[in-house]
């Protein structure tokens, strides 16, 4: 799982961790999470075509 997961830590006491099952899957999941902000998860589609990450819903704890 380590090597298919980005993370970034801000100076906010925040962070952002994009995480896929697979490397080659068109689904990803970013997990939102730091002391002044909700924690969530905001599911993501991949567009191969525009190579960009679309919005597809999201989740909060």
């Amino acid at each position: 799982m380590i090597s298919g997961t980005n993370g970034l830590m801000g100076a906010a006491d925040g962070a952002f961790v994009l995480s896929k099952e697979k490397r080659t899957s068109n689904n990803a999941i970013l997990d939102v999470a730091g002391r002044d902000q909700q924690d969530m998860k905001i599911h993501l589609v991949r567009d191969a075509e525009k190579l960009i990450w679309n919005f597809e819903k999201s989740e909060t704890e």
